[in-house]
């Protein structure tokens, strides 16, 4: 048997919201790297650290934001066991019950879907 994936529908953004979210990830990618070099330099303060930190998280959220935009639907294996029985993504606040072991293939499989789009909006 094979397993349920995401089902995503582009039929609602446009290429500038596609240069938004990868702006978006390019953005806290770039962060996530500065916080490395920052932990590797012991004259780094704690202030700087923290500051760098909620920075990530904006960021994080920016793309996450961006990313519900175009989630259909995602299985209910992908959602951790305490997720309430529906989940709306809208605005984002939905991905607070996809599993952690989950988020980069959500990610993946969303690229894949832009690059790839199989012929229609919605995606198997």
């Amino acid at each position: 048997m094979s397993e349920s994936h995401p089902t995503f529908d582009f039929s609602t953004v446009n290429r500038e919201w596609r240069l938004l979210l990868m702006r978006a990830d390019t953005k806290a990618s770039r962060i996530g790297r500065k916080i490395d070099r920052m932990n590797a330099d012991l004259d780094v303060s704690e202030d700087d650290i923290d500051a760098a930190w909620k920075a990530f998280a904006e960021a994080n959220d920016h793309r996450d934001t961006l990313l519900c935009q175009i989630i259909a639907d995602v299985p209910r294996e992908w959602l951790v066991k305490d997720a309430p029985a529906s989940v709306s993504f809208k605005g984002g606040a939905g991905l607070k019950h996809l599993r952690a072991d989950r988020y980069d293939e959500l990610m993946q499989l969303a690229n894949e879907r832009m690059q790839h789009p199989a012929g229609k909006s919605e995606t198997p």
